[in-house]
């Protein structure tokens, strides 16, 4: 568990520090026009805010990157977002499954521009 919490404490320094504006907090969307449970849910937790902000600027990285195939790309992302919206949306605990899946998908957009995970 503290091994858990370390990694985690480490990852999102490093995220602060390579990415200085996610400090604002800011989804990749206007809160205004929130309409799913996942939205709100993203809109009202400012942990969720950064890391939504964070995926996008990598989505956005990759889909200018001349190395990923961009139509790949937004089939992974979609498929992604569906899987957001429909199990988190229906959770119990919908922080921690979006919690999990936007880590999972920060990890996969940063191997495929990187070849690692930070």
């Amino acid at each position: 568990m503290l091994r858990a919490s370390l990694a985690a404490a480490l990852a999102y320094a490093v995220v602060h520090l390579a990415f200085p504006h996610a400090l604002a907090a800011q989804p990749s969307f206007d809160c205004r026009k929130a309409t799913s449970s996942v939205e709100i849910t993203i809109c009202n937790n400012s942990d969720l805010s950064m890391r939504d902000g964070v995926m996008s600027d990598l989505y956005n990285d990759a889909r200018n990157s001349p190395y990923i195939d961009r139509n790949d790309l937004l089939r992974s992302q979609r498929a992604w977002w569906r899987k957001r919206e429909n199990q988190c949306g229906r959770s119990r605990q919908a922080v921690k499954c979006l919690e999990d899946l936007y880590s999972e998908r920060i990890d996969e957009l940063n191997f495929m521009l990187y070849g690692r995970v930070y």
